[in-house]
């Protein structure tokens, strides 16, 4: 589609939202507007814990715009971090802490 005809549709498809957007979206300029596709995965079965786990991209299906990969790995890393530093004092045990991490 060009620009105008997707405009046009998306305006079509929030025609009950509110007035401020559709007008946002109507007065949009052309330049302006383009088509992103965007896809997801299916779920993965819960596999067995080890000693190796995912973190970030590795994991999780995330688009290629505005930076979220390193954001999503980041905000991964904090709770895997506290958990492997907790099994080192023995409080749950390493696969345990990884475990937790995963499950979450």
């Amino acid at each position: 589609m060009d620009s105008v005809t997707l405009r046009d549709l998306v305006g079509r498809l929030i025609e009950g939202w509110h007035p401020s957007l559709r007008r946002f979206v109507a007065e949009s300029p052309e330049r302006s507007v383009s088509q992103l596709p965007i896809r997801t995965l299916v779920r993965i079965p819960r596999w067995e814990t080890m000693n190796i786990t995912l973190l970030g991209d590795a994991i999780h299906s995330r688009t290629l715009f505005g930076g979220f990969g390193a954001n999503t790995a980041l905000r991964g890393a904090q709770p895997l971090a506290r958990n492997l530093n907790a099994a080192t004092r023995t409080e749950p045990d390493l696969f345990s802490a990884i475990h937790d991490y995963e499950t979450r």
